[in-house]
């Protein structure tokens, strides 16, 4: 099939996969037929491969979050809130099905290997740098992933406020946050957020609502 003015990836190695031939192309993008190490074949999007977000047939993510589960698993920390913060990062950034993961391993944001391959270096970094129940992690660079020197402990009113996504509000000619109006308006975070977001109610009807009790 002509090639036009397609870039040729076959013979390319992206990871753990080798470009064998050009399988097809849509309107936007091309898709190449790839031989992973392991020995399986996998029809990729080439710009998945040259951007690196595709660097094998899936085995190597497979395997790789088997080798942590097990590592992570003879620590007897388990059970506790750190551990599930730890596994609530792996997930996002690691695990296509988990919920945020389009928000973060899509879009590049990673955990480093210290804390990748060790859970216990997670935990003591945490202890020795303020964590506290109650406390939840921060990116200080959101355009960096989860590292030591790029995180910190902050309570969940300061990482509303502090959250790519958040929303300033102009109401009765003063504008806030959703964590500050939720503040102001002694109105629960969650339910604020909820009405502007989920339902889509109108700032005046979520703001002037009465919460129920029930």
């Amino acid at each position: 099939k002509p090639m036009g003015k397609i870039e040729d990836l076959k013979g390319k190695k992206f990871g753990f996969l080798t470009v064998l031939a050009f399988a097809y192309r849509d309107k936007k993008h091309t898709y190449w037929l790839c031989k992973c190490n392991c020995g399986n074949t996998k029809v990729i999007r080439g710009s998945h491969l040259k951007e690196g977000n595709t660097i094998s047939c899936g085995c190597y993510t497979k395997n790789r979050m088997a080798q942590i589960n097990k590592a992570n698993s003879t620590h007897g920390l388990s059970n506790t809130r750190l551990y599930r913060i730890y596994h609530g990062i792996i997930g996002r950034c690691l695990k296509p099905k988990t919920n945020g993961y389009k928000n973060y391993g899509n879009k590049g944001i990673s955990i480093c290997n210290e804390w990748l391959d060790d859970f216990q270096n997670f935990y003591y970094w945490a202890i020795n740098n303020g964590y506290k129940e109650g406390l939840t992690i921060e990116r200080i660079d959101l355009h960096r992933g989860y590292e030591p020197e790029n995180c910190r402990w902050i309570t969940l009113k300061q990482q509303a406020r502090h959250t790519s996504r958040n929303k300033m509000i102009t109401y009765r000619g003063k504008t806030h946050c959703v964590a500050e109006w939720a503040e102001i308006l002694k109105i629960n975070y969650n339910t604020l957020q909820s009405r502007l977001e989920k339902y889509g109610w109108s700032v005046k009807k979520s703001f002037t609502t009465p919460v129920s009790k029930h």
